[in-house]
């Protein structure tokens, strides 16, 4: 796992997570497992710029395509204006701290050869 963080004024702002496949075919991928960037932070490019930092590593590593599911208006639009496609949703995959169900939005990236 490769974990890349955001600072402002020496406070951890966000991070975002990039775990490469463990499956033999799939040496070529990775999957982005979480974006967050604090509430108090937000709206000021970080969840861009961690973004495009684990995109430009993968691409320095050798891989190819990422993926990621996720839930939220806000990181779907960044998503989508960053090139990520959407692949579909799956109901029922997550649960919220209650207990609630809700769907998942799956995106993947095709990244340029190294």
């Amino acid at each position: 796992m490769s974990a890349f963080g955001a600072f402002v004024d020496g406070e951890l702002a966000g991070v975002v997570l990039l775990t490469r496949s463990g499956r033999s075919n799939g040496p070529h991928r990775a999957e982005i497992q979480k974006l967050l960037v604090s509430p108090r932070f937000r709206r000021r490019g970080l969840g861009r710029a961690l973004m495009v930092a684990a995109e430009e590593y993968a691409v320095a590593q050798g891989l190819t395509l990422l993926h990621l599911d996720t839930a939220g208006e806000d990181a779907e639009r960044l998503y989508q204006q960053l090139g990520w496609v959407y692949a579909g949703s799956i109901p029922n995959y997550a649960l919220d701290p209650d207990g609630t169900p809700h769907a998942t939005a799956l995106y993947f990236r095709e990244l340029p050869p190294s």
